[in-house]
């Protein structure tokens, strides 16, 4: 299983948007949605971040589970094909999910 972690804040030319502009953009987003699913992209959530020590300077949070590398490459141009990062200043995290013993292994494994 694969997750994808984006981080978002909001740029200038989305604050300065019309409703209606804001409207089609997420109507796009959702239109892509079922596509997605059918991909093997499952949304977990977004949220607004909350403070906390050694936070993102960013706004905005969503979690993604996507069962392969081919759901994680279809998931990233849909987000390209709806303009997204035109309108947010964003990241994005990409791993795929391992025990965590496994992790601690390969930590312990590295050199400088």
């Amino acid at each position: 299983m694969y997750t994808v972690i984006e981080q978002w804040t909001p740029r200038r030319e989305f604050l300065d948007a019309s409703p209606e502009e804001r409207e089609a953009l997420f109507a796009q987003v959702g239109a892509a949605m079922p596509e997605l699913e059918a991909a093997g992209v499952t949304c977990l959530g977004w949220s607004r971040t909350l403070p906390t020590a050694h936070s993102t300077e960013h706004d905005w949070v969503a979690v993604w589970q996507m069962t392969d590398t081919a759901a994680v490459d279809r998931f990233f141009e849909a987000v390209e094909a709806a303009g997204w990062y035109g309108w947010f200043d964003q990241v994005n995290t990409v791993g795929q999910l391992v025990p965590v013993p496994e992790v601690i292994g390969q930590l312990m494994g590295l050199s400088a």
